[in-house]
């Protein structure tokens, strides 16, 4: 007799992320080749790959830093894997007692962090849908912010981001 379970947090906002990013088409190459150059492992990991379908356990994505490089749709389009490498790191964490996704969490929480990202990434080019589960993903990140060792001035700086930059209709979503 197998016992069921209700699906964690993370599980369920990994779906959440998993279906509003799998709307986003995959970005053109040439958006990637302009900065592979300082990128190591950039083309490995996103070139070609739809964002859903970017795997976000290999070395190439966990060494890499494209998000504030990359054209501001494309950045929106591959925020969604950098979203599940944080969640799988979280439940990683709690297993291990440590977290083991340096990189890419320490980019992702540096991106949600700059207002520029923001204004020119997140408002103009992360959709309805997916600003909602955004949304979600930081009432997620500032409620366990003591877990992932973020300061309250900076949870306070997503939420305030996070109020201003996404759409109404999003805003109210959340609430």
């Amino acid at each position: 007799m197998t016992l069921m379970t209700d699906p964690s947090e993370e599980e369920i906002l990994h779906a959440r992320i998993r279906d509003a990013w799998s709307d986003f088409p995959t970005p053109h190459p040439d958006h990637l080749q302009q900065i592979a150059w300082a990128h190591p492992g950039l083309l490995e990991a996103f070139a070609g790959v739809a964002p859903i379908d970017v795997k976000t356990t290999s070395n190439a994505f966990q060494g890499c830093t494209p998000l504030l490089d990359l054209r501001p749709e494309a950045a929106a389009a591959y925020l969604g894997p950098f979203l599940l490498s944080f969640l799988q790191g979280a439940q990683d964490q709690r297993t291990l007692g440590i977290f083991v996704d340096l990189i890419p969490r320490a980019h992702l929480l540096t991106c949600l962090g700059l207002e520029s990202f923001w204004r020119c990434t997140i408002g103009p080019h992360v959709a309805p849908r997916a600003a909602s589960t955004l949304a979600a993903f930081i009432d997620y990140l500032c409620r366990g912010r003591r877990d992932f060792a973020i300061t309250e001035a900076n949870a306070e700086t997503m939420r305030t981001l996070m109020a201003i930059h996404l759409r109404p209709d999003e805003a109210r979503a959340r609430r």
